[in-house]
């Protein structure tokens, strides 16, 4: 650590943590084994907003060490995983602002659109949200973007003039111009 006296800002400072890591000799948590513990692998489709057909688990049970394997279907009845800003305990106190950012659409027809970012942003201003950062897409092949300077703006604005809550806006925001808009 540094000393008051000593500068800085500006210099190059060697990190004492990596030689070991560069080295081969670092140790990572996946590097640790504890016996007679049981880990989760979660398996994820490559591919976003496709339409599972058919889940084959027969390979993944038949692997050695395997203890259970679960699809959705196996997880109905189970409630989801609640997102940190529905969770009544948790609490931020009244001076600091509490925000998030999310997608006003998916750009294709039966994804997330407008008219669900207005509901879900209601109800994050009645969960005490103080501000939105809206952006939009991203997530799948078939989505239809319409890039073009401040594409995204209008969201934002649908979203100030509905919930009355400070929004932000991203895309192609290039000029100080459509900043200020």
């Amino acid at each position: 650590m540094a000393t008051a006296t000593e500068r800085v800002l500006g210099k190059s400072i060697k990190r004492r943590e990596d030689p070991r890591f560069i080295t081969g000799k670092g140790t990572y948590v996946d590097d640790v084994k504890v016996p007679g513990t049981t880990y989760a692998v979660f398996v994820r489709s490559p591919h976003a907003h496709a339409k599972i057909t058919k889940i084959d688990t027969a390979a993944a049970r038949e692997h050695p060490g395997v203890v259970a394997v679960f699809t959705g279907a196996d997880m109905t009845g189970v409630n989801s995983l609640p997102c940190g800003w529905l969770l009544p305990e948790l609490k931020v106190p009244p001076h600091m602002p509490l925000g998030l950012r999310f997608s006003a659409t998916d750009y294709f027809e039966g994804g997330w659109n407008l008219e669900q970012t207005l509901a879900y942003a209601h109800e994050l201003k009645k969960r005490g949200c103080s501000f939105f950062d809206v952006s939009g897409g991203g997530m799948t092949p078939e989505q239809k973007v319409p890039l073009g300077p401040g594409y995204q703006v209008p969201f934002a604005e649908a979203v100030k003039r509905e919930t009355q809550v400070p929004t932000m806006a991203v895309g192609l925001i290039t000029e100080a111009d459509q900043a200020e808009e």
